[in-house]
């Protein structure tokens, strides 16, 4: 699907439900009357063949009331008592369904899917008699799309667009379904130009974000699809982690060939899928494999990566050794504060990878060096909520991608593609009854700094100490209510570290800043220039936070 120059198919959140609210009332109306064709008319029937204008409104909050037809009804002298009683029933029958819509329409509005599902489903069944049982069909769709039934629901968005064609809110639903699982782009592109021609409102940015009537967002999509592809590729390595896998950076820092080829894989799927203005500031580079005595460990990247896009399914395409290492070194771009900039670390968290513990790919999208879209692929992130108990879910249960868009909120599925659910910070306002994350390695950020304020705030429970970002979605979800952050002097934070995790807790509910209470900068290139540390919690506890650490600052600082 190409991308137009505005980023008119992929600047907008993937919140497919909200594709019935606030509709455009310069928007093209059905002609076709309340009751189906085919439908036995009578004079009564009359009643009913209402406009279009009033059947779409059942989807927007203009439902039509009980009283409106009784008044309807009341108006019209029917001829025989056997008339009245006809009247009666359909004009009861048209209630019951309104109100069947209007609840199911709150329970989309409220997420509760499942249940807005049994609502339109009752609609689309029993009252197939009447017209508007197509919106319930609409309805229904968009349920089943977020309940999980994919298939289902686009083969119900295709039937249904064939019966309601011309409304564009319909085509834009379809066009989000087609890409984002059917990977099916050309379709796609077909039915938001059909959504564009019928409302050229839909050409409008600031229209579709006021309207949520959102196209599909193409960033968000290809960034799942990488993340999940690259999350593949490193459980692949660590269960067979070898000796040899393991290389020196010059920092010291353990690297794997998994690091390598999840950098080569998540830069093949995004050129594939947004191929236009790429630009990608990421952790590695080729330099170290393309020296002497580095042929074998490109190959062996190579085959993972050909392996993994083989597995997918979506690329008949064979990479050469060659063009992995381009794929690699594509992440060179400084990013800034001018333009689009993909921001990916392939494996953060390496040593807790080496371990067997926590690491996450961590993958986000600067624009004008604002973070407006992060996915976290957590492998071994349990998929129920850890604490003091440990990172290891009993069961073996693990295997987390957290996903958010500015304005979005935040999502959490399991990586094998079930359904998201829709998650939130902690609400915890006593700083007793409060758990914090610290690093795992001693060496990452300052423990007896972290536990001085610990102690300020009166924290009752001991630090949980786990590798990589897999910290920031386990705080999104709501398992600790506080994240400390302070490196020891002299080291740098990178944006890798921090963009996408910043913005899963952020879009939860959290607030993410540095010690000095200011939010954090992605637009200076690849570093954070910070201000002693990184201080992550909630909107209650920060104020408690932000003194406690500052006074810990202070007192460290006096005893030097």
């Amino acid at each position: 699907m190409r991308v137009r120059a505005d980023r008119t198919m992929g600047s907008y959140k993937a919140q497919i439900p909200h594709l019935l609210s606030s509709p455009n009332p310069n928007a093209k109306t059905l002609k076709t009357p309340l009751l189906n064709p085919g439908t036995p008319s009578t004079r009564r029937s009359l009643l009913f063949s209402l406009s279009s204008s009033c059947g779409f409104a059942l989807f927007h909050g203009k439902l039509l009331q009980s009283s409106f037809m009784d008044a309807l009804a009341s108006s019209f002298d029917p001829v025989s008592q056997a008339e009245k009683d006809a009247s009666s029933v359909v004009s009861r029958r048209v209630s019951e369904a309104v109100e069947l819509l209007e609840r199911g329409k709150e329970l989309q509005a409220q997420g509760d899917f499942p249940k807005a599902l049994q609502f339109f489903t009752s609609v689309v069944e029993n009252y197939k008699e009447f017209a508007f049982s197509d919106y319930a069909r609409v309805g229904r769709a968009l349920a089943l799309y977020e309940v999980g039934d994919r298939e289902e629901a686009i083969a119900e968005m295709e039937d249904v667009s064939i019966s309601l064609k011309g409304y564009p809110e319909v085509h834009a639903a379809l066009a989000a379904a087609l890409y984002a699982d059917k990977h099916a782009p050309l379709l796609a592109e077909n039915q938001f130009a059909i959504a564009t021609l019928l409302d050229p409102h839909f050409t409008d940015l600031s229209y579709v974000i006021e309207t949520k009537h959102w196209p599909p967002s193409l960033e968000l999509a290809a960034a799942k699809k990488a993340a999940s592809l690259s999350a593949r590729l490193c459980q692949k390595v660590q269960k067979a982690l070898l000796q040899s896998d393991v290389q020196s950076k010059n920092d010291k820092s353990p690297v794997t060939v998994a690091d390598y080829g999840s950098q080569a894989l998540v830069s093949f799927v995004l050129q594939q899928e947004i191929p236009a203005d790429f630009s990608l500031v990421a952790e590695e580079d080729s330099k170290d494999l393309r020296k002497d005595g580095g042929q074998e460990t490109v190959e062996r990247i190579t085959k993972l990566v050909n392996d993994s896009i083989t597995s997918d399914g979506s690329y008949n395409v064979t990479l050469s050794t060659e063009d992995v290492l381009k794929a690699i070194d594509s992440g060179r771009s400084e990013g800034g504060s001018q333009g689009r900039h993909w921001v990916l670390d392939p494996i953060d968290g390496t040593k807790g990878f080496l371990r067997g513990d926590q690491y996450a790919i961590a993958l986000a999208l600067l624009d004008g060096g604002k973070v407006v879209l992060g996915v976290l692929a957590c492998p071994n992130l349990p998929l129920t909520s850890i604490g003091a108990t440990g990172q290891h879910s009993p069961n073996n249960e693990v295997g987390c991608l957290f996903f958010a868009e500015v304005g979005g909120g935040t999502y959490m599925q399991p990586l094998d593609g079930s359904s998201a659910v829709k998650v939130q910070v902690t609400a915890v306002e006593n700083p007793e009854e409060a758990s914090f994350f610290e690093s795992y390695e001693a060496a990452h950020s300052m423990h007896d700094l972290s536990s001085l304020i610990a102690q300020k705030l009166g924290v009752k429970a001991p630090p949980v100490r786990i590798d990589s970002q897999a910290k920031y979605g386990a705080l999104s979800r709501g398992d600790g209510a506080i994240y400390l952050r302070f490196p020891h002097k002299g080291y740098r934070e990178k944006i890798w570290d921090h963009a996408a995790g910043c913005i899963v807790v952020t879009e939860a509910g959290g607030v993410v800043t540095d010690a000095a209470g200011k939010p954090l900068d992605f637009s200076r290139g690849k570093y954070l220039d910070l201000d002693t540390g990184i201080i992550v919690t909630n909107q209650k506890l920060m104020p408690l936070l932000f003194s406690a650490v500052r006074e810990s600052i202070k007192e460290k600082a006096a005893s030097l």
